[in-house]
């Protein structure tokens, strides 16, 4: 089952550096929530994994991003993120 992530920028001249990078290491895994911020899906990973792999923490970090699990949400939002993220929490390995 894949666990959903949070991917997120407070800073605006992050934001196209930090987008590149997740449609790069999760092309068909992502969803756009808005302004900094996304959802990402992987399957048997960790919050640090993902931005080293995203390269958050790297050799030219990305400033002001950070990364944080998701263990169940409610709210009210777009009904389509509340799907995708149904679905990607719903999937077999």
């Amino acid at each position: 089952m894949s666990k959903v992530f949070l991917v997120a920028t407070y800073r605006p001249d992050s934001d196209e550096k930090l987008m590149q990078a997740i449609r790069d290491k999760y092309p068909n895994n992502h969803y756009s929530i808005g302004r900094g911020q996304w959802l990402v899906a992987v399957k048997g990973t960790t919050a640090r994994e993902i931005a080293e792999q995203l390269g958050i923490p790297g050799e030219t970090p990305i400033r002001g991003s950070y990364v944080f699990g998701i263990s169940g949400y409610y709210g009210r939002a777009n009904g389509e993120m509340w799907e995708w993220m149904s679905a990607k929490l719903g999937e077999q390995e």
